[in-house]
């Protein structure tokens, strides 16, 4: 407390930057990073999945989702919850992953089968169309 408002508590205080520095560096801090866009760019609302580019993750490992002539439940599955811990949200389906570049394909499902996804496992199983 300066001297003259100990004396008449009525009088203002002066304004210094000891009660503002603090929060309004704070505040300029997060108005940068705002302003930064987060690394994303026009288009399709989705930050390219390249080295280099924020929040890179690197694609699935193996890449080969059908063994033996089977298709690789578990491994899609895997791919699945790491997508998912990625982009901190459910994926609508496995084409997103391929459309993020986080998978580089995806085997054909069997015939009269399509892939589904379950929300509160994160499982891939096959299901009827």
């Amino acid at each position: 407390m300066d001297s003259v408002s100990q004396l008449d508590p009525s009088l203002p205080r002066k304004a210094t930057t000891r009660g503002f520095g603090f929060p309004l560096a704070v505040l300029l801090a997060v108005a940068a990073v705002a302003s930064s866009g987060c690394g994303k760019k026009g288009g399709s609302g989705d930050a390219a999945n390249r080295p280099g580019s924020p929040g890179y993750l690197p694609p699935a490992v193996g890449q080969q989702f059908v063994v033996d002539g089977q298709i690789d439940l578990p491994g899609l599955t895997a791919a699945v919850r790491r997508y998912s811990q990625w982009k901190m949200r459910v994926p609508k389906d496995l084409d997103e992953l391929v459309a993020s570049k986080y998978l580089t394909n995806l085997p054909a499902p069997p015939p009269g089968q399509r892939y589904a996804v379950d929300p509160a496992t994160l499982e891939v199983t096959l299901s009827a169309q």
